[in-house]
């Protein structure tokens, strides 16, 4: 995948619920990182250098680096001390989840259009009394 592909996948995600900033500073750092090692991975990187990097806590990143795997953006081992960093790989979707994502679209614009039709029926009832 490239850079773009994995950006895109990621917004994607957003989409079927909301990302604080700090995964989405995780992921594009990740990103990054691994495009700057030509996309080899797993990809060692060390916590307190992201830390340090993005300027957030070490817990902030443990959370974020959490619900990212459980997003299935990322897998990733913990590292065991400074001299063996976590190791990271990015992973690509599969088109099961574009299936998940047309449906959660769907109903949430099948919500948005009924909860203005009841608008609509609700100021004409109104207007006619």
């Amino acid at each position: 995948m490239t850079y773009i592909e994995y950006m895109n996948q990621l917004w994607r995600s957003a989409l079927l619920s909301p990302m604080p900033a700090s995964e989405i500073a995780l992921f594009a750092y990740l990103v990054n990182k691994s495009n700057k090692r030509y996309w080899k991975m797993p990809f060692a990187c060390s916590t307190t250098r992201i830390c340090e990097d993005l300027r957030l806590s070490r817990q902030t990143v443990i959370t974020a680096r959490k619900h990212l795997s459980e997003r299935k953006l990322i897998a990733f081992t913990e590292g065991k001390s400074r001299h063996l960093p976590s190791n990271y790989t990015l992973l690509e979707w599969t088109d099961d989840l574009t299936v998940d994502l047309t449906d959660n679209l769907t109903h949430g614009l099948t919500q948005d259009l009924t909860h203005i039709l009841k608008i609509k029926t609700n100021t004409k009832a109104k207007i006619l009394l």
